[in-house]
């Protein structure tokens, strides 16, 4: 009776150990690096067991104990580039935790006749609890690791293409009424991106409304073109709001959009500049935008020219 008792405390000890580290690397560790962190964790506990060898003086156990670690560490490293290595290690290492303790209370040679360290009281139930619960933890965020690792390796193939590639000095300017020929391939190639054509294509009277609004005084919302050799290679439209924690207005960069082939020459960095400073011009001290994360090309440039900040879009269509 005592020594369900012990088990029940240090498995509910491990469940809220588990618990708290999900809420500290969830809340402070960056998504890029919390595979990382929990890799190295997993060497980190796997080799105490070597540390209760010692501690006990189970020489016998050395063998089976090191093997052990070694695994473990394999998978820990190989598990900070591999998330579903280190789900893997997880799962075997609460495995092992759990050998380790029914050894312990039980007559069953659990390891062929293979002598393994002592542990201290529950120390297996508590690992073992901790461990499975960092498992369910891992898949949950396995697909955060995998579309941040996607984007930090474009972003970087990118970025290294940004470098070799010769950047272009483009003009940038507002929008004139006699710019609408080559504005709307740009708007259409822009809103095709998003999967705004065919079938799904924006009515013409949201095009013909938009365009017209861009040179209404009334309207708070406008246009920036960049030229290269007096030809319009991007467009960005931006507009300006309330907001209910801030006195003067907030910018919102709504649409940004160059010609495919010259992508990573610069122009979008200029667009994202000649916002800046009409937005500063206009009184706001803040401007901000939304893309979709699989948006690798505009994050390679978005990480540089502004910070994420992390929030999470939810939109809906209200019925008419």
């Amino acid at each position: 009776m005592a020594l369900a008792i012990i088990m029940v405390w240090y498995v509910s000890i491990g469940a809220l150990s588990a618990a708290g580290a999900m809420y500290l690397s969830h809340r402070f560790v960056p998504a890029k690096h919390e595979a990382t962190l929990y890799g190295l964790f997993l060497i980190a506990i796997a080799a105490f067991y070597l540390a209760c060898t010692s501690y006990f003086g189970d020489a016998a156990a050395w063998s089976l104990e090191i093997v052990a670690v070694l695994a473990f560490a394999v998978m820990g490293c190989l598990g900070t580039r591999m998330p579903v290595v280190l789900i893997a290690g997880y799962a075997l290492h609460g495995g092992w935790d759990l050998l380790h303790e029914v050894q312990a209370h039980t007559q069953v040679d659990v390891f062929g006749g293979r002598e393994a360290t002592r542990i201290p009281l529950a120390y297996g139930a508590f690992c073992a609890t901790f461990d499975w619960a960092m498992v369910v933890y891992f898949v949950d965020r396995l697909a955060a690791w995998k579309a941040r690792a996607y984007h930090d390796g474009r972003a970087c193939t990118l970025g290294l293409t940004a470098t070799l590639v010769p950047q272009i000095t483009s003009t940038v300017r507002p929008l004139r009424r006699d710019d609408y020929s080559r504005w709307l391939p740009l708007w259409d190639g822009y809103n095709a991106f998003y999967g705004r054509s065919g079938e799904t294509a924006l009515p013409a009277e949201i095009t013909t409304t938009t365009w017209e609004r861009f040179f209404d005084p009334v309207e708070p919302i406008f246009a920036l073109v960049a030229e290269v050799e007096e030809k319009v290679v991007g467009i960005a439209h931006y507009l300006f709001h309330r907001s209910s924690n801030k006195i003067e207005p907030v910018c919102y960069l709504q649409d940004l959009f160059t010609l495919p082939a010259l992508r990573g020459r610069g122009i979008g960095r200029s667009l994202v500049e000649g916002v800046y400073e009409r937005a500063s011009q206009a009184g706001a001290r803040r401007v901000y935008w939304h893309t979709q994360d699989t948006n690798a090309a505009g994050r390679a440039l978005y990480d540089k020219v502004a910070r994420h900040a992390g929030f999470i879009v939810y939109a809906r269509e209200l019925e008419r």
